[in-house]
């Protein structure tokens, strides 16, 4: 048995030779307390391996197979971590097929992640859970039968192809489980794994908690390095502090991907506290977490004074989007210069609020007028591409600046709704922004001009009526060249006689819920 030799890599600092050796001792003794030790050896020796990454989901299928065929015990950790973040059967299998064959305590405990919710569920996931379930009949850790049975409850009814096939080979499996042969651990052989929990308690545990700190301030310095953060997730789960599975589970997932279950119970529960100081100020219901740490969320006004004390923690330097009400334009900047990542800012109250920031891509504004303009060409916003003004009081006139301006021709997106000056329909069908938008104020249609298009969409929740009709053709009438230009209206009405006139005089129409273009 290698518990000894196990010991004595694990006192000379070999954790990577220790983890073989511990691999060794539970494939004689699959015993819980070995695998336990293989997990946490696991856990210290994974940052320091290869992860496998690419620019492309085949660059990473082809380097998590090459690592895979190298079998370094060491590499195990990282593999296993990405091992469903492909949903296709077609790179799902290699994967399996990759691993086959060893016995580790490690696979057996992802393949028990994998068929509690097998990620392919359709016909094509039914070979990925035969797959699964034969590997685990092979591995023969004990502790699978519990697993299993936990897997029964909880697919016990609904699903999927796969999830059926699953119940369907579930009782066969535990019957192939159970009669396996029980783990022994000696009482000598029991001493060996105390003493190897004693050293490595020496060795990691008072290191482990000091330099969480110092990891918490790299990923804090580099909020976009996710190699810092997954660093930091291995040794938060080696202190057993949830946050580190939440890190762990959100960067396996891809941004779209929708959390999983066991995600948005550890966010129900600690969410408020991973907030840290700046938790008064957040508005609960508006935070979101990704790859373990806040990314959006809104600031209440409420306490503002006290706040404006908050501005520099670090807590804000991973957040993406934000929302503010009622801060003045020194606290938006004060933030802005906290979150090195900002890409969405809304909720400013003045359009000379907005902070100059140099990566903040969206910007919204409560309140637009004439001297907000020269204020906003000042700023240094270099990647800024859209805008919108939730209540527009300048004129055309004082407007022209920003167009011919630098920022203008950056603009990808404007919105102006709550406009007055009647020609800024005219103006803006004849800009050369890619996007732009505009809605007069109290009127209930938003017309968007993208290129020879105009979508007209009606914000109220009631249907249009015939004054809505009449509304729209208004402000149709005003667009210059109708003749060159199409009209999709985005919600079915009943077209009046003066909508209809309007519509005439472009080169098409269509209404949303028909298919048919006049």
């Amino acid at each position: 048995m290698s518990l000894p030799e196990t010991l004595k890599a694990v006192e000379r600092g070999d954790l990577a030779a220790a983890l073989r050796h511990a691999l060794d001792a539970w494939r004689w003794s699959k015993h819980e307390r070995i695998a336990a030790l293989v997990d946490t050896l696991s856990r210290r020796v994974a940052p320091t391996r290869e992860r496998p990454t690419g620019k492309t989901v085949a660059d990473r299928q082809q380097r998590w197979l090459a690592i895979a065929a190298e079998r370094e015990p060491a590499d195990l950790a990282n593999l296993l971590a990405t091992l469903t973040e492909v949903k296709k059967r077609t790179a799902l299998e290699p994967r399996l097929a990759a691993i086959a064959g060893r016995s580790d305590p490690r696979i057996a405990t992802a393949l028990h992640d994998l068929l509690e919710h097998p990620p392919i569920p359709g016909p094509a996931g039914v070979e990925t859970v035969r797959s699964a379930l034969g590997m685990l009949i092979e591995i023969g850790d004990p502790r699978s039968s519990v697993a299993l049975e936990h897997i029964a409850r909880v697919n016990a009814t609904g699903g999927y192809t796969a999830t059926i096939e699953l119940r369907r080979m579930l009782p066969a499996t535990l019957a192939s489980l159970r009669g396996a042969r029980q783990p022994l651990l000696t009482p000598w052989d029991a001493s060996v794994v105390d003493a190897i929990e004693r050293a490595l308690e020496g060795d990691s545990d008072t290191s482990t908690r000091s330099s969480a700190a110092a990891l918490y301030a790299a990923v804090y310095a580099r909020p976009d390095d996710d190699q810092r953060r997954s660093v930091l997730a291995d040794a938060l789960q080696e202190l057993g502090d949830p946050r580190g599975e939440l890190i762990a589970l959100q960067l396996v997932r891809g941004r779209d991907d929708k959390p999983s279950r066991r995600e948005r119970a550890l966010l129900k529960q600690h969410a408020r506290a991973w907030l840290g100081e700046i938790a008064p100020i957040v508005v609960p219901k508006s935070v979101a977490f990704e790859r373990g740490f806040l990314a959006k969320c809104a600031v209440t006004a409420r306490g503002i004074a006290s706040a404006a004390s908050l501005t520099s923690r670090p807590e804000w330097a991973t957040v993406e989007e934000l929302d503010v009400e009622r801060w003045d334009a020194h606290q938006i900047q004060a933030l802005a210069n906290a979150m090195p990542v900002l890409r969405v800012l809304r909720g400013i109250q003045w359009g000379y609020m907005i902070p100059s920031h140099a990566r903040l891509e969206v910007a919204g504004v409560r309140f637009l007028d004439a001297k907000d303009v020269p204020r906003m060409l000042a700023l240094e916003v270099p990647a800024l591409r859209e805008l919108a003004v939730e209540w527009c009081y300048a004129e055309i006139a004082s407007f022209e600046p920003l167009f011919a301006s630098a920022l203008g021709s950056r603009l990808r997106s404007l919105c102006l709704e709550g406009v007055k000056d009647d020609n800024w329909i005219p103006r803006l069908a004849a800009s050369t922004l890619p996007r732009a938008g505009v809605r007069y104020s109290g009127e209930l249609w938003r017309l968007w001009f993208e290129d020879d298009r105009i979508t007209a969409e009606h914000i109220a929740y009631d249907p249009p009526d015939a004054a809505a009709g009449d509304e729209l053709a208004a402000r149709l009438a005003r667009c210059p060249s109708p003749e060159r230009r199409h009209v999709v209206i985005a919600r079915a009405i009943e077209p009046t006689p003066e909508l209809d006139r309007a519509l005439r005089a472009f080169a098409s129409h269509r209404m949303a819920g028909s298919s048919r273009v006049d």
